[in-house]
């Protein structure tokens, strides 16, 4: 595998081997275990390669919750250890989700490193922007954010008006006061 450590969490009708049981076990942890997972021979008939390889399963407890079976390739650190870095791992995973739900970026422009961070920010600073004026100047909008950001985009070049009252309308032709510039007025001879 390269060197490359995993924590990933298993599925539940994942067929696993117990070798055997670390005694070390923490406040929050249930178990600590080294096993094997999978079959020989899964449904496609191609030898699984990890049959025999040596992972470990932590089992971590949570409250209100069925227990959270990790595994891992680390056999060094400790079942806390493991625990913490799934933790983290899952932070990041819900940060993702956030700007995943909230900037909506459909497609990136650019597929190098730099490329796509610019993107990135680009968008967090317009997401920030937006509830800044929301939180500000649009306090008074009824809509919410994504109901101020159609109004931005319909009136990007005219004066916004937030008070979601429609303008005064205009009167009918004929209730109008003449306009002099329009009427013609004749000299007598």
């Amino acid at each position: 595998m390269a060197g490359a450590l995993f924590v990933t969490r298993l599925k539940s009708n994942a067929r696993r081997r117990v070798e055997r049981t670390v005694e070390a076990v923490g406040d929050n942890i249930e178990a600590d275990r080294r096993v094997k997972i999978g079959h020989k021979k899964p449904r496609g008939g191609a030898t699984n390669p990890l049959y025999d390889t040596e992972l470990r399963e932590v089992v971590v407890a949570r409250p209100d919750k069925e227990p959270l079976h990790l595994i891992t390739n680390d056999l060094h650190r400790t079942a806390q250890e493991i625990a913490d870095l799934y933790k983290e791992r899952w932070q990041i995973e819900l940060f993702f989700k956030w700007i995943k739900q909230n900037l909506k970026l459909k497609t990136f422009f650019g597929r190098s490193e730099n490329a796509v961070r610019i993107q990135i920010y680009t968008a967090l600073i317009a997401f920030c922007l937006l509830r800044l004026f929301q939180n500000t100047y649009a306090k008074n909008h009824v809509g919410g954010a994504k109901a101020l950001k159609v109004r931005l985009k319909v009136a990007l070049f005219e004066p916004f008006n937030t008070t979601n009252r429609c303008p005064t309308r205009p009167r009918p032709p004929q209730k109008r006061p003449p306009d002099r510039q329009l009427s013609l007025k004749l000299a007598e001879p």
